[in-house]
């Protein structure tokens, strides 16, 4: 675990949290197309992560600044 160095002027023993938040969901098994289509019916504008029945891995569709669209799909090293 990577530690959160301390703004100046505050000491603790505990490190700082960086996570404020988790949240768990089901990957629904499903393409590209439906990915693309899923994450703007849903109003996901940065990202959606999927499993993608095609390669049959979970992908991460996102929005680009150049207003298209990227896929992350992840290997084990």
């Amino acid at each position: 675990m990577t530690e959160v160095p301390e703004p100046a002027g505050e000491t603790t023993d505990e490190p700082l949290s960086v996570i404020s938040r988790r949240k768990t969901f089901s990957l629904i098994p499903m393409s590209e197309a439906d990915a693309l289509e899923q994450m703007k019916l849903l109003g996901h504008d940065n990202f959606f992560i999927f499993f993608n029945d095609e390669t049959d891995t979970i992908s991460v569709l996102y929005h680009r600044r150049d207003d298209t669209y990227g896929l992350i799909e992840p290997k084990l090293g």
